[in-house]
């Protein structure tokens, strides 16, 4: 009977303990769970390891803070532009184990302290990011240049602009173009390897 109790125990516990989806929208209408990252991640409700989804079509607008180690899906990107694309004007992450995919950053993306770790962007379409935290990029568009810290990781991204890798990064099968105006890909002591680099 004692073991019976304690398998019962351990089942709903773990259920317990599983990562929670939200839904993220602005217009009321769409009475998704919360207006914003910022709401998402400031709640009580929201444990690190939940996930939130953007809704199709939903624009975030303003600074979005980020300030649990949640993941971020949107809607993904398309060059021209869709109605059912989701975008964020900025994101600004305040802490470590985040995850950002398929969402479209108008302006900048954000992590300001080389504390905040296993920080992850991947398949997004970005204008700037500017980061300490040692994060990975991977498989971007960024229309308006990077600037990293260190220990930074460049993958398989699409950069259009200049790239400030700081230090003890890895750049990695990336192509950049950048205005002969600009120092187009600046580092120190970072591995480079089998990217396409143009200075127009």
């Amino acid at each position: 009977m004692k073991k019976l109790f304690f398998l019962a125990a351990a089942v709903l516990l773990s259920g317990a303990m599983q990562a929670r989806n939200w839904r993220i929208n602005s217009i009321p209408e769409a009475k998704a769970d919360f207006p914003s990252i910022t709401d998402a991640t400031a709640s009580a409700d929201v444990k690190s390891g939940d996930v939130l989804y953007l809704d199709p079509g939903c624009h975030l607008t303003g600074d979005q803070r980020v300030s649990k180690g949640v993941t971020i899906i949107g809607t993904g990107f398309n060059l021209g532009g869709s109605e059912m694309e989701s975008s964020v004007q900025s994101i600004d992450i305040q802490c470590s184990d985040v995850v950002v995919t398929g969402v479209h950053i108008q302006n900048t993306l954000y992590a300001s302290k080389d504390t905040y770790k296993n920080v992850e962007v991947v398949r997004c379409k970005i204008g700037t990011v500017s980061a300490s935290a040692p994060m990975l990029v991977a498989s971007c568009y960024i229309t308006s240049g990077v600037n990293l810290g260190y220990n930074a990781r460049l993958y398989n991204n699409i950069i259009l602009g200049p790239v400030d890798m700081g230090e003890g990064g890895i750049m990695r099968n990336n192509a950049i173009v950048c205005s002969k105006n600009n120092t187009f890909v600046s580092t120190t002591r970072c591995t480079i390897v089998d990217n396409i680099i143009i200075n127009t």
